[in-house]
């Protein structure tokens, strides 16, 4: 085997030791082969899947190998699961609150002076730290979010924030350039 080390973001979906095959993998051994020396280096393979996963795709002869050191992703580390909630808007012009939903939807409230609109479609976390909204019919995200992360504190105690920051202020987007929408747990 040819071996070649990236340091791309792990896919957002795996969160244990897993193997990743092309469907067009020549010799289908590989697999086999692949996870006895992973666990012989210590690595216990907990899954093996074809396909994809978030924006990494295996095409041609390729197999990739996302190994934890303790064989699940580390705790503190942003999952899929852990972006649906019920966010409030910042600066948003005309939007006001997003909810992502556990089936991949989303619903947007926009809030004029005389009229609301709830917006509907799908999200995906296909790779730290972007989250994209896709609205039906349309054949690329229609909104494009960088997620962080951070520790706060108020006069009650601290608070662990998860903020969504637009990256596709435009015209044709009713969302203001500043827009940040704003998840908040105390802690």
């Amino acid at each position: 085997m040819n071996v070649e080390v990236n340091d791309f973001d792990f896919p957002t979906s795996v969160s244990t030791n897993t193997l990743l095959y092309s469907l067009l993998l020549q010799s289908p051994e590989a697999i086999d082969n692949t996870t006895s020396i992973a666990e012989h280096a210590g690595y216990s393979i907990n899954r093996v899947q074809s396909l994809t996963q978030g924006n990494h795709w295996y095409t041609k002869n390729s197999l990739a190998l996302f190994v934890f050191p303790d064989g699940n992703r580390p705790h503190g580390t942003l999952l899929a699961q852990d972006l649906i909630h019920n966010y409030i808007a910042n600066g948003c012009g005309n939007g006001e609150r997003l909810t992502l939903y556990k089936d991949g939807t989303y619903t947007l409230k926009l809030q004029t002076p005389t009229s609301s609109e709830d917006v509907k479609g799908k999200w995906k976390y296909r790779q730290f730290p972007y989250l994209e909204l896709q609205e039906p019919n349309s054949p690329y995200a229609n909104y494009y979010f960088e997620i962080s992360r951070v520790e706060s504190e108020d006069k009650v105690s601290k608070l662990d924030l998860t903020h969504l920051h637009l990256l596709n202020a435009n015209s044709t987007n009713p969302l203001a350039s500043e827009c940040v929408f704003t998840y908040g747990v105390r802690i």
